[in-house]
C-alpha cells in the first residue's frame, strides 16, 4: 500500500489490517488494504504479472464475501498487464463495482479522473443526458444511454454485455480512453464512442505491455 498512500491524493487509506480488525476479518484475507472516497470503499488487491488461476479466483470469491458479508461492496484489482485483468472474464459479480486497472499507471488516472477539471471535462460530453440508475449505463436520453467506462468496471461492462443481448434497446454510446477503444470496439462493436483524447492527461491507463 506504501505508493497508494505516496501517490493517492484525497483519498482515505487504510492498512489490511485496519481492514480486518474494522470488520472483524481473518488474517487469511488477500486484500492489500482499503480506500474511500465520497463514502465508497474499495478492497484493494495488487496481483503480479502470472499469477496462478487459483490466487484470481481467490480473490474473485473474497470480492463476492465482503460484497455480501461487509459494507465493502466496491474493489480495485491492479496487475501490470492486461493480459492478467482480462483472465478475470465476465463472470457475475455479487460486488457494485469491481475496477481492473494498469498498475502503476492507474494510480494517476485515478487522481485525474476525480479532478474537478476532469469532472466538468465529463458532464460537457453528455450535455442534454440525465443521470440514470441502470447498472449499464451512468446517463439516458429518450433514446440512448451513455456509459462511462474509462476505469474499466467489469460489473458495468458485464451487465452492459447483457443488454446488448436484449432485443429491444436503446443505442449506446461508451465514453473511453483513446487507449481503450480498440478494447472496447471489440467488446461493443455497434455501440458509439466518445472518445478522451490524450491531452486531457487521464490518458496513463490502458496501454499494452
Amino acid at each position: 500500500m506504501a505508493d497508494l498512500v505516496m501517490e493517492l491524493t484525497n483519498w482515505e487509506i487504510y492498512s489490511a489490517r485496519e481492514v480486518r480488525n474494522k470488520y472483524s476479518l481473518n488474517r487469511a484475507n488477500r486484500f492489500r488494504g482499503s480506500v474511500v472516497r465520497d463514502g465508497h470503499e474499495y478492497a484493494v488487491y495488487l496481483v503480479s504479472s502470472n499469477p496462478y488461476a487459483r490466487t484470481l479466483s481467490a480473490i474473485q470469491g473474497e470480492i463476492k464475501f465482503l460484497a455480501c458479508s461487509t459494507p465493502i461492496r466496491r474493489a480495485m484489482v491492479f496487475a501490470p498487464n492486461h493480459d492478467v485483468l482480462e483472465r478475470f472474464g465476465l463472470d457475475d459479480q455479487e460486488a457494485e463495482e469491481l475496477l481492473l486497472l494498469i498498475y502503476p499507471d492507474s494510480l494517476q488516472l485515478l487522481n485525474n479522473y476525480h479532478s474537478d477539471e476532469f469532472q466538468s471535462y465529463l458532464q460537457s460530453l453528455v450535455a442534454g443526458f440525465a443521470p440514470t440508475d441502470s447498472p449499464f449505463a451512468d446517463y439516458e436520453a429518450d433514446d440512448e444511454y451513455v456509459a462511462d467506462l474509462i476505469l474499466n468496471d467489469i460489473v458495468k461492462i458485464n451487465s452492459l454485455a447483457a443488454y446488448f443481448h436484449l432485443q429491444h434497446r436503446k443505442k449506446v454510446s461508451i465514453i473511453c480512453l483513446d487507449s481503450q477503444k480498440e478494447l472496447m470496439q471489440s467488446r461493443f462493436p455497434s455501440a458509439r464512442q466518445i472518445i478522451i483524447p490524450n491531452k486531457k492527461g487521464v490518458d496513463s491507463f490502458a496501454r499494452r505491455t
